[in-house]
């Protein structure tokens, strides 16, 4: 037998192969993992940035909405209080907790539209309706 064949044999050939072998098997599965663990990152970061990218998506949405003039106007009416020219407030009481009105705002309500009726500012609705179509303002 030739050198070659007989080191072949040996077991000192069979154990160094044998270590060879558990090294590489050993690499390829690290690699492996890192790959999983790497794809697991990237699918994770996708899903961040989507749902960033909807975030961001309704955040403009509602940035358009609060610089509308709409929403100042509608801002300004509830909690300013404030009114157009020629416009009227009317005021609706809320009940109390134990189902009771409020009387002063009950009856601030009312002596308010009973003045603006007198002064002849209050138009019933038909006749809203009939000046809107009608009139020749």
């Amino acid at each position: 037998m030739s050198i070659l064949h007989r080191l072949l044999r040996s077991r000192l050939a069979t154990i160094f192969f044998s270590i060879f072998l558990i090294a590489a098997i050993y690499q390829t599965i690290r690699v492996v993992y890192k790959t999983y663990e790497t794809q697991t990152q990237i699918t994770g970061l996708t899903f961040q940035i989507n749902e960033g990218l909807k975030q961001r998506e309704q955040l403009l949405s509602l940035q358009k909405i609060l610089q509308s003039d709409f929403f100042a106007e509608r801002e300004a009416r509830v909690k300013l209080g404030m009114k157009k020219v020629n416009e009227y407030a009317v005021v609706i009481p809320r009940k109390e907790e134990n189902g009771e009105q409020n009387p002063l705002l009950v009856n601030d309500a009312k002596t308010e539209i009973y003045s603006l009726s007198n002064k002849g500012m209050i138009i019933n609705n038909p006749t809203s309706w009939w000046n809107y179509f009608f009139s020749t303002k």
